[in-house]
């Protein structure tokens, strides 16, 4: 089943139009069950093409500006029963249990989540690399 949606995913970045996506450019598929885990991976991912992004034409303003705070709501999401921000989370009087799993990866270079570097005793984010190409039909 991985390997026929990797290959699906891969035929539609090869159909996309050349003049929406330009050429060079990066492009990626993220896929979870867990809503705060893709929304945490699609912001380390956001971090790490932010980094060395200054543009000398306008006096070395960013190009990609995220807020320094910008994982807060996640961090919320993940623990709604210890809110960062001291918020208490209850629907229909109980109290709101946690929507996914928030974690940042190791770094931009290994990309590597609890569940890569420890497979059998992690309990976070497992990410899994498919590089263009690499997909075969089931």
């Amino acid at each position: 089943m991985a390997q026929l949606s990797a290959a699906l995913l891969e035929r539609a970045v090869r159909q996309q139009d050349d003049s929406v996506q330009n050429p060079g450019q990066s492009a990626c598929f993220l896929a979870s069950f867990d809503q705060t885990a893709i929304q945490a991976v699609g912001l380390d991912v956001l971090y790490s093409q932010s980094k060395n992004n200054e543009e000398p034409a306008y006096r070395n303003a960013p190009r990609i500006l995220l807020r320094d705070a910008a994982d807060d709501l996640l961090r919320e999401m993940a623990t709604p029963y210890d809110a960062p921000s001291g918020t208490v989370y209850r629907q229909g009087g109980e109290p709101v249990q946690s929507l996914g799993v928030f974690e940042h990866w190791d770094n931009d270079e290994s990309r590597r989540y609890s569940r890569n570097l420890d497979p059998e005793n992690g309990k976070g984010i497992e990410f899994v690399y498919i590089p263009l190409g690499s997909a075969r039909e089931a």
